[in-house]
């Protein structure tokens, strides 16, 4: 257990740095998204829930990672990323500010020059090309065995926002969907995406599952990428960078019920 609290007390010590929250008992704080799943740990460890709680410290520590890369390359970035995850108080919006902070993170390390807005979330300097980013969550005992409609209806409600233009890609985190999934059928719900996408104006739609990856012991992020009948040859070349079309095979793995 020493091990446990030794990585939990770096990787809360570095989260209260970056967000400017200390998560103690009491503080306001505590009672955003991010305080409850600090605070969760320690229970879950003591309950014998091993495995869990050490998925959640992984994520946690994914969490450190991407907004220490944000802060080297964009302090003012980072002042409003430590904002939105201030008062993100549903788990909706919370998972939501959260991909977007992968996505940042990621743009960052690809070393794509964009800037933060509103719709779409992020726009490529220096060009009419963007990205807009959502998530998409079921409730527990929903009991479907089918869930692509969820992602469907993520991109149905997105296709009725500003955002819904050939120059933009739309990302769509669904690690709890996948998470759900009885059977994780990759051309099923290529299929269907691209089906839906085919009704929108959105030039791709790329999907992403965070996962444990036993084979390589590391938490990582995977995607799978949808373009559209007529996307354009800029989206395109930035998707090829950012997203490129191959094949990463993962044989063992878990998901998480989040992100």
């Amino acid at each position: 257990m020493l091990d446990f609290i030794l990585r939990l007390g770096n990787i809360t010590l570095e989260l209260s740095r970056l967000l400017t929250i200390r998560f103690a008992p009491g503080n306001p704080n505590s009672e955003t998204q991010i305080g409850k799943q600090v605070a969760s740990l320690i229970p879950l460890w003591n309950s014998g829930r091993r495995e869990e709680c050490e998925f959640e410290l992984i994520k946690l520590a994914y969490l450190a990672k991407h907004l220490g890369e944000i802060e080297e390359a964009d302090p003012k970035l980072l002042s409003h990323f430590r904002r939105e995850f201030r008062r993100s108080g549903k788990i909706l919006s919370y998972y939501g500010i959260r991909f977007e902070a992968y996505i940042a993170a990621s743009l960052i390390r690809s070393g794509v020059q964009f800037i933060k807005s509103e719709t779409p979330d992020f726009l490529i300097a220096e060009s009419k090309l963007g990205l807009e980013c959502t998530s998409t969550r079921v409730n527990a005992g929903h009991g479907k065995s089918d869930l692509t409609y969820k992602i469907q209806s993520a991109l149905t409600k997105k296709a009725k926002t500003a955002s819904n233009r050939p120059e933009i890609a739309l990302l769509i985190d669904i690690t709890n969907i996948a998470h759900n999934l009885i059977d994780f059928d990759i051309q099923a719900i290529r299929t269907a995406i691209y089906s839906s996408l085919l009704e929108t104006k959105f030039g791709a739609v790329v999907l992403f599952v965070h996962l444990f990856n036993h084979d390589l012991s590391q938490y990582e992020t995977n995607y799978l990428r949808i373009d559209g009948q007529t996307i354009i040859s800029s989206l395109k070349s930035l998707l090829d960078h950012l997203y490129p079309l191959k094949v990463h095979e993962v044989r063992e793995y878990k998901i998480p019920t989040e992100g």
